[in-house]
């Protein structure tokens, strides 16, 4: 199993992830769910969403979930955000999409 540490760095290009962020990877591993992060604008929460999620996809094993859902308030946001997910994604897996859907593509 790879570790926080070798995620961050191999495929976010993150040398030092926060303590927050170490603490959210050990919960989720060890299925404390649910989660709640409450952290500044900018801190890193996305990946700490994140980096869990999609190591799962190197082992090709999936013990949190198949899919991902990341709900954000504004459509700048989710914009922003979901290029920077298919950027992170594409260091993974070819096999890993992004989609965006909001309440206008319902």
């Amino acid at each position: 199993m790879i570790t926080c540490d070798v995620f961050y760095r191999n495929y976010f290009g993150i040398d030092s992830p926060f303590r927050y962020q170490h603490e959210v990877w050990d919960l989720i591993h060890n299925s404390e769910l649910p989660i709640l992060l409450r952290a500044p604008t900018g801190s890193g929460k996305t990946e700490a969403a994140l980096v869990p999620f999609l190591a799962q996809f190197l082992e090709k094993k999936f013990p949190i979930a198949l899919r991902l859902i990341y709900v954000l308030p504004m459509r700048v946001l989710v914009n922003n955000i979901a290029k920077r997910i298919e950027r992170y994604a594409k260091n993974i897996s070819k096999n890993i999409s992004v989609k965006v859907q909001n309440v206008l593509n319902l």
